[in-house]
C-alpha cells in the first residue's frame, strides 16, 4: 500500500504554494505557507534550520505582497489592489511583513 509521510506532503504543499506563486496567486500561496510553517514547528520545534527557512520565504512573499498591495509593482507593471485582507494567524506565528 502506498501512503505519503508527514514530510512528502509539506513537501508536496511547499510544491504547490511555489506553483501558485508562478500563476500570481498571493493569497493562496501564504495560506499554504502559513500552514507549513504551523505543522512544521508542531512537528520539528520552533528552533530548527528547516521551520526558520520557511519563515524566510513566508516573509519575503509577504514583503512582496505589501509592494504590490501598495500599487509598486505587479503583474506586468499595473497595481494589483486586490489583495485578499489578514493572514489566517500569521502574527502567532511571530512573521511580520
Amino acid at each position: 500500500m502506498w501512503t505519503l509521510s508527514y514530510a512528502d506532503t509539506l513537501g508536496i504543499y511547499s510544491n504547490l504554494a511555489g506553483a501558485y506563486d508562478a500563476m500570481g496567486r498571493m493569497d493562496s500561496v501564504i495560506e499554504l505557507l502559513e500552514f507549513i510553517v504551523r505543522m512544521k514547528e508542531e512537528k520539528l520545534g520552533t528552533i530548527n534550520t528547516d521551520v526558520d527557512d520557511e519563515k524566510r520565504r513566508l516573509t519575503e512573499l509577504l514583503k512582496e505582497s505589501e509592494r504590490i498591495e501598495k500599487g509598486i509593482s505587479g503583474l506586468h507593471g499595473l497595481a494589483c489592489p486586490s489583495w485578499p485582507g489578514p493572514s489566517l494567524g500569521r502574527e502567532k506565528l511571530g512573521i511580520k511583513a
